[in-house]
C-alpha cells in the first residue's frame, strides 16, 4: 500500500491506527528506496493501546527517525492531532483497519464478519480509497 501512495521527502504522513509503527516505517523505507531524503519526513500516528504506542515510539527511534509524534488514545473518540478546532491535515494518510476482537465485534458494537474474504475485500476498498485521496 505504501508504494501506491508514493510518499515523498518532506511530507507529513499519518497513520490513525499505527500499532507498532510498521506502516510509518514502510513509508520511511519507501522514500529511502527511491533515494529521497527520508530525514525530512514528518511521521504521525495514534494508537489506542498504551504499550503498543510505546513500542511504535521505540521502533521509530531505532530506525533513526527524529521528527515524529505518536499519540495514545482512540482516534475516533479523541483524535490527538488537531489544528485549532479542526482535524489536522496530512499529505498522506495510511491505515489498516483494526482487527476485531475474538467475539467478532469491533469497538462501538460494530459486528465484523471473521472470514478472510470479507477482511481482504474490506482492506482492498480501504487501499483504493486512500490511494485516490491523500489528505
Amino acid at each position: 500500500m505504501v508504494q501506491m501512495l508514493e510518499p515523498k521527502p518532506g511530507e507529513k504522513i499519518y497513520d490513525p491506527t499505527c500499532g507498532t509503527g510498521g506502516m510509518l516505517i514502510s513509508a520511511l523505507d519507501e522514500v529511502k528506496r527511491k533515494g529521497g531524503e527520508y530525514r525530512t519526513l514528518k511521521l504521525y500516528g495514534q494508537e489506542r493501546n498504551h504499550m503498543t504506542a510505546s513500542i511504535a515510539r521505540m521502533n521509530l527511534v531505532l530506525h533513526g527517525v527524529d521528527d515524529f509524534a505518536i499519540a495514545r488514545g482512540d482516534t475516533l473518540e479523541r483524535p490527538a492531532f488537531t489544528d485549532k478546532d479542526r482535524l489536522a491535515t496530512f499529505d498522506v494518510v495510511l491505515a489498516i483497519h483494526p482487527i476485531p476482537s475474538s467475539n467478532g465485534t469491533a469497538k462501538h458494537g460494530q459486528v465484523i464478519r471473521g472470514d478472510a474474504t470479507f477482511s481482504a475485500h474490506h482492506h482492498r476498498d480501504a487501499q483504493t480509497m486512500l490511494f485516490s485521496s491523500t489528505f
